[in-house]
């Protein structure tokens, strides 16, 4: 199946909710390079230091399409503490809570393993240095 590709003023128009959040639908979002006040995707595919998702202060972002039974993209956040935080369908919190979230929710499903193998994969990306090439 083939994503929807976002152009920027589609992205654009999709609405912020009442808590200030950008809520996309899966798609390809690679045409977008304007996501906000202070946050833009260059050639050194960088945030700035104003990036603030809900958790607070970011300096990198991750996303994992097509997961779960509903198919959803995952987010993750590397704040500029270091710490690293997940937005997926109606959960927000940090890496650990999600992994408990998880395991609570789906057990030990395709769905719980194929979400808890996401975790290596986003802590090596992060860890290694997001997009320095």
């Amino acid at each position: 199946m083939e994503l929807k590709k976002y152009t920027q003023e589609e992205f654009d128009a999709i609405p912020v909710d009442g808590f200030g959040i950008k809520r996309c639908p899966t798609g390809d979002y690679t045409a977008i390079n304007r996501f906000g006040a202070y946050c833009s995707f260059g050639a050194a595919c960088s945030f700035g230091a104003h990036c603030i998702c809900e958790f607070g202060q970011f300096v990198s972002m991750l996303s994992a399409g097509g997961f779960g039974s509903c198919g959803r993209t995952t987010y993750f956040f590397l704040l500029s503490d270091g710490g690293i935080c997940v937005r997926c369908g109606c959960f927000a919190g940090t890496l650990d809570e999600w992994a408990a979230k998880v395991k609570e929710t789906h057990g030990d499903s395709y769905i719980a393993r194929a979400y808890l193998l996401l975790i290596p994969a986003v802590k090596a990306q992060f860890m290694g240095g997001f997009c320095n090439g």
